[in-house]
């Protein structure tokens, strides 16, 4: 999450729109890139890690989302009220009832359909052996790469997309149920420079399509379904699934992560100010090397913020969902005889 943050900052803050840039080749363009290449594969990473653990699907942990981004989306809406001298509109506070929909979070409808149709996935995961699991895999490999990387058929051009989600979710079910973990311990280092080759391949290519306008679909370097991303999203999680350690504070942290992203993409907040003073920021600031320090400053800055704001808002959360444990689900049980809910 924290790549996400310093994805977003260093498109819409250092540089702007650092994808699609045509212009000139510059040492702050060119370390763009170079944070680009090794932080895309942030979106693949937290979809792996959902399919290593496996999504059990629960209201409970659907009713827990959108509370989380019911808060954060009125949270954003106060403070685009704060920071601009727009008046508040009834209308759209009470649009943030609609917490799934009324917003610009593809990530989230993306992430919500993977919810939703993970029973049907893990039940034929369960009923596959190893080898046809494979078999699967390489047949949607090829889908993937060919028909939505090179060929770019239909909407999932760049990899934001439901088809995207199942692949990579997939991939990281198979590693969680089938690669054991002395092999992943094994290979450690393999694991990492593999990360570091990818990762450099993908910059490698974002120099030469921005020096040489090169317009070669199959040599786009960012998108989701680009193999080189989800290579390198693949080695990154194997590699950090070969250290051997815990820590409460990281498991803390972690389920505010996703609150981070709620708050940075917020169509209020995030579009209308954070990015645009950012930018205003980082254009005052003549050093390249030091619009990067501070890139990196306030990227760990805001993500320690988002977290804190999560948590304050979790406490509301548990209330509601300690309502909804004691007084909606034995509601709902009676009344309809259901023995889980």
């Amino acid at each position: 999450m924290l790549f996400v943050v310093l994805l977003h900052f260093n498109n819409h803050g250092v540089n702007i729109d650092l994808i699609n840039f045509t212009g000139a080749l510059t040492l702050q363009n060119g370390i763009g890139h170079l944070i680009e290449s090794f932080a895309i594969i942030a979106v693949n990473c937290f979809v792996l890690i959902s399919g290593y653990f496996g999504l059990s699907f629960k209201v409970k942990s659907i009713l827990k989302l959108y509370l989380q981004c019911f808060f954060i989306g009125i949270f954003g809406y106060i403070l685009y009220l704060l920071f601009t001298p727009n008046e508040l509109e009834l209308s759209k506070l009470l649009a943030r009832v609609f917490a799934f929909t009324r917003n610009r979070y593809w990530f989230l409808y993306a992430y919500l359909f993977l919810y939703f149709i993970s029973p049907l996935l893990n039940y034929a995961i369960e009923k596959m052996s190893r080898n046809e699991y494979k078999k699967m895999l390489a047949l949607l490999s090829i889908f993937i790469f060919y028909f939505s990387y090179i060929r770019s058929v239909g909407d999932n051009t760049i990899g934001m997309s439901y088809v995207q989600f199942i692949f990579v979710y997939l991939i990281g079910r198979y590693i969680g149920i089938y690669i054991k973990q002395d092999v992943i311990k094994k290979y450690q280092f393999r694991w990492l420079l593999g990360y570091f080759i990818t990762s450099v391949f993908v910059f490698v290519l974002a120099i030469l399509e921005q020096k040489f306008h090169l317009q070669v679909v199959f040599l786009r370097p960012y998108p989701y379904n680009s193999i080189l991303v989800v290579l390198g999203a693949i080695f990154l999680l194997l590699f950090m699934l070969s250290l051997d350690f815990r820590s409460k504070m990281i498991n803390w942290v972690a389920t505010s992560c996703f609150a981070v992203y709620l708050l940075q993409e917020n169509p209020y907040f995030g579009f209308n100010v954070l990015y645009p003073h950012l930018g205003r920021y980082f254009s005052g600031i003549e050093g390249v090397v030091t619009k990067y320090v501070m890139l990196f400053l306030i990227s760990v800055c805001f993500f320690v913020l988002g977290v804190l704001v999560d948590k304050f808002f979790a406490l509301f959360t548990a209330l509601l969902l300690k309502f909804y444990d004691k007084k909606i689900v034995p509601t709902i049980k009676q009344k309809f005889r259901l023995d889980k809910v």
